[in-house]
């Protein structure tokens, strides 16, 4: 019985990993949609807008994705390998996050 519980906890973990992968896809669109709409709660169910701005652009909001992971990768390890404090390195990645949001945005309003 311990050997089925282990291969259904992992099973679900596989689950968790993938739909945290594919909310971290639709962030960047829906981020987007929700300044755009006002900042209404509400935006973020805008299911034909999202995909409108995703179909757009799927390469530059595909960069964004890839930007907000490796932002969220380096904020931390920059305050602990080089001391330099997770402030420091937090807000710069947000930053360039949010930069990569805006550029992906903008490459889907020109089309």
């Amino acid at each position: 019985s311990a050997t089925v519980l282990v291969i259904a906890v992992c099973c679900i973990d596989i689950l968790i990993f993938l739909y945290a992968l594919i909310l971290a896809f639709f962030t960047p669109v829906i981020q987007s949609v929700f300044l755009e709409e006002g900042e209404r709660i509400g935006a973020g169910f805008h299911f034909n807008r999202i995909s409108a701005l995703l179909r757009a652009a799927p390469g530059a909001f595909g960069l964004a994705f890839l930007g907000t992971l490796v932002g969220g990768i380096i904020a931390p390890l920059g305050g602990f390998l080089f001391g330099v404090g997770a402030l420091v390195t937090t807000a710069y990645a947000e930053s360039m996050m949010s930069h990569l949001i805006g550029q992906a945005y903008l490459e889907a309003g020109k089309k």
